[in-house]
């Protein structure tokens, strides 16, 4: 699997300068590092005050598509905005025409593979999104 696109997380925006910095202090500095990170743990993370649970809970599905499905930061946030959370329902998406063509049956959810390909090709998140017919004013 390659490496997410935008891999270090100072591209995230300044207001979600909190999180970086408690994510940084944890040793968390790539979004492929961000992606393993336990939910458990970003609560432990949050509690202190520092950050936002929910913030850091976002990055982190955030950080799951992006890996699983090799797109940059601010397509996996379109996607999360869109209510795709995690790669299996970008997997298991209905798109006009049929589905996504993503085979979920790997060992992991990193490995989702096109139906007969050998990887996920990169695509833009924006495309997913108007193929899924949804659309942002």
């Amino acid at each position: 699997m390659s490496a997410p696109r935008g891999e270090g997380l100072e591209s995230l925006p300044a207001h979600f300068h909190r999180e970086r910095a408690v994510l940084r202090e944890a040793g968390v500095c790539t979004w492929r590092r961000l992606a393993e990170v336990s939910p458990e743990r970003l609560r432990e993370l949050a509690r202190p005050g520092a950050a936002s649970e929910a913030r850091l809970l976002r990055l982190r599905a955030q950080a799951s598509l992006m890996v699983a499905a090799d797109l940059a930061p601010e397509h996996a946030s379109l996607l999360l905005h869109a209510g795709i959370a995690e790669p299996r329902a970008l997997a298991e998406a209905d798109l006009p025409g049929g589905r996504a063509g993503l085979d979920p049956g790997g060992e992991s959810l990193g490995e989702l593979t096109p139906v007969g390909q050998s990887r996920w090709p990169a695509v833009n998140g924006m495309e997913i999104l108007l193929a899924m017919g949804i659309v942002f004013w």
